[in-house]
């Protein structure tokens, strides 16, 4: 795979992989005021749509059944010094009638396996979970 990236003006840039997949992102002046998409952001986002795979994955390995999932990431203790740093928070939402330690089981395992999710854990990004649990809908014959 071959990524690319081409500086169009003053802070913007156009993201380019072998997929023909293009983004545009900002290197955000003032992140605080600045609405466009950087690669922080893509970062993020790519980490959670990263361990929200890893984490069903683990859950199918189980042959738990789910209804519903979703994956919330929180960046939280930010400091923006000369070189910052921040701690995450993966919040998931699962409608099951697991328990809630099989699940968090195989949150752990997830993080373990996941790629960016090892990249993080290696540069010193400490990862806090939980896990909120609902229990499914029940069908009734008609």
């Amino acid at each position: 795979m071959k990524t690319t990236a081409k500086w169009i003006s003053e802070n913007n840039y156009i993201l380019n992989n072998s997929k023909n997949l293009n983004i545009a992102i900002s290197d955000p002046v003032n992140q605080e005021s600045n609405n466009e998409i950087n690669c922080f952001d893509l970062v993020l986002m790519g980490f959670t749509g990263c361990i929200t795979a890893e984490f069903k994955k683990q859950i199918t390995r189980r042959h738990i059944i789910i209804q519903d999932l979703e994956t919330e990431l929180r960046i939280i203790n930010y400091s923006d010094k000369i070189h910052p740093s921040f701690s995450l928070q993966v919040i998931s939402k699962v409608k099951s009638a697991a328990k809630k330690e099989v699940l968090e089981e195989c949150m752990k395992q997830a993080l373990s396996s996941s790629l960016i999710g090892i990249l993080f854990k290696n540069s010193g990004i400490k990862i806090e979970t939980q896990i909120f649990l609902t229990s499914p809908v029940k069908y009734s014959k008609v």
